[in-house]
């Protein structure tokens, strides 16, 4: 296939012509720079993907390996595909208004091109990690604060002057923790209320995403329960990649409605998990949530009531949500 063909493909395949269009107004040499960014990325004999498959593989080796990090369900890696990484420089240069702005968080893609992509797009390098109960997260957080936090490294500010090179394994920002409801924050702020970053998404994404530098390259990794993967899963498969768009309409609804239900789902196995520890932990006071145990239950039932009554107030808006996730992710 020839590189014209191969681009026009994945911008078709991705529904992104009306994207690609705004980006060919302001540079109009886009597919000289998607053809060099596939060179480098895939096509060179040390190419960068390549690299990055060690990475992950070392990595996730690591954590399995790991005693600390036995209670999790699993984890698994993957590194970007070409597609999917020419599918985010279109959508991120797309962003870009005429002039620039005040938002780094655009305006950092302004100047990506062939030579820095991966020092902006971060998340080529992928590691999931799956646990049973959302109190499990404290271990996987605990891990990755005491590997990787580094008290005298400030996280980066610029992707660009601040590229790290030649140092050691640290935590590039601050984590990001994406929640459903506001008040879901209560959980994670016991370790310092200014240490994560709070995204609420009403759409129904809950996941926590740390970035590292590791082995010379950026890595996320993202944490949640086998219930918020569920869901993720499930929307990406069924919604994202639909393309009857008459059906594509009822099964974004069908998206929102379905993270009710891998919620509550999620709550009970929490309050199982909750029960089932021995007495003596509950006593000592290891389990923090015991005591309050049946005002706990009718907080996270209340909470699945507003959430159940809160799918007919988005249906009267008219939410639409095609299971991009990434479009949820900051």
């Amino acid at each position: 296939m020839e590189p014209e063909n191969a681009i026009e493909s994945v911008i078709h395949e991705a529904e992104l012509d009306d994207r690609y269009a705004l980006v060919l107004q302001k540079e109009k040499d886009i597919a000289y720079h998607l053809q060099k960014i596939k060179e480098h990325y895939i096509l060179k004999k040390m190419c960068h993907y390549d690299k990055c498959e060690s990475t992950a593989k070392q990595l996730l080796m690591t954590i399995l390996a790991d005693p600390e990090l036995s209670e999790i369900h699993s984890a698994r890696y993957r590194v970007k595909s070409l597609e999917s990484l020419w599918t985010k420089y279109i959508k991120k240069k797309a962003l870009l208004p005429e002039n620039s702005g005040a938002d780094y968080n655009i305006e950092k893609y302004r100047p990506m091109a062939e030579d820095n992509y991966y020092k902006i797009i971060t998340d080529l390098i992928g590691i999931r990690i799956l646990i049973r109960y959302q109190q499990q997260w404290e271990v996987v957080h605990k891990w990755i604060w005491t590997n990787f936090y580094k008290l005298d490294k400030p996280y980066i500010k610029n992707w660009l002057t601040d590229y790290p090179s030649g140092e050691d394994d640290f935590l590039v920002e601050k984590p990001k923790i994406y929640l459903r409801e506001e008040n879901d924050r209560l959980l994670y702020q016991k370790f310092g209320k200014d240490i994560f970053e709070f995204h609420v998404s009403n759409a129904g994404y809950n996941s926590i995403h740390y970035l590292l530098w590791y082995d010379g390259k950026y890595v996320e990794i993202q944490v949640r329960t086998i219930y918020d993967e569920a869901w993720s899963e499930c929307t990406h498969d069924l919604v994202y990649k639909c393309k009857n768009k008459a059906s594509k309409v009822d099964l974004e609804r069908l998206a929102v409605i379905l993270a009710t239900q891998t919620q509550a789902a999620g709550m009970l196995a929490d309050l199982m998990f909750e029960k089932a520890q021995p007495n003596e932990q509950r006593n000592n006071g290891e389990i923090s949530f015991e005591k309050n145990m049946p005002k706990l239950q009718d907080d996270k039932y209340e909470k699945l009531q507003k959430q159940i009554r809160s799918i007919s107030s988005l249906q009267k808006d008219d939410l639409e949500f095609d299971g991009a996730i990434d479009d949820l992710i900051c």
